[in-house]
């Protein structure tokens, strides 16, 4: 099942015993989960849909040790699957279940807000400001274009080829 804005839904996946004390801690922080529609895994794990914010969220790999989380561009499989292990997918508790949204905190924590400037986007003091000839001198300050690419990568998550990388890049 595709998960992301275009589907309206997003996966915390968590698996086995590291997901499960990672997600008890981070519910002991953000607050509780709601009860949402749950599927258990062909192996250790088991995730969690919810709707889709108004803010996007990503496919993310170690959010927390044993948790991942899965939106735009990802996709999760779904019962009756079988797993590599032997053991079929399956919901536990139905699949009617409904689809819940999390609390801001919750979203802030899994898609932070997005800074007003980007890092690479600002000004960044230059180690000899260039002199611009007018009437009286001013300074200008500038951040080379190479400088802010950098910058703009070093924000990115990284891209391996074949394993779905990152669409910017």
């Amino acid at each position: 099942v595709k998960t992301g804005e275009e589907a309206q839904i997003w996966v915390l996946d968590i698996d086995g015993e590291d997901g499960e004390k990672s997600l008890t801690a981070l519910e002991s922080e953000l607050g509780a989960l709601p009860d949402t529609l749950e599927q258990k895994t062909g192996g250790k794990g088991r995730q969690l849909f919810f709707k889709w914010p108004r803010r996007e969220i990503r496919n993310k790999q170690n959010l927390k040790p044993g948790i991942d989380v899965r939106g735009n561009g990802g996709y999760v499989v779904v019962p009756p699957s079988l797993h590599p292990s032997g053991q079929h997918y399956d919901w536990p508790y139905g699949e009617t279940t409904g689809i819940r949204g999390v609390s801001q905190k919750w979203i802030d924590f899994i898609a932070p807000p997005k800074r007003n400037i980007p890092p690479w986007e600002r000004l960044q003091k230059a180690s000899k400001p260039e002199i611009v000839k007018k009437d009286p001198p001013i300074s200008v300050i500038q951040t080379p274009i190479i400088e802010r690419a950098r910058k703009y990568l070093q924000q990115c998550e990284p891209s391996v080829q074949g394993a779905g990388g990152h669409d910017k890049l």
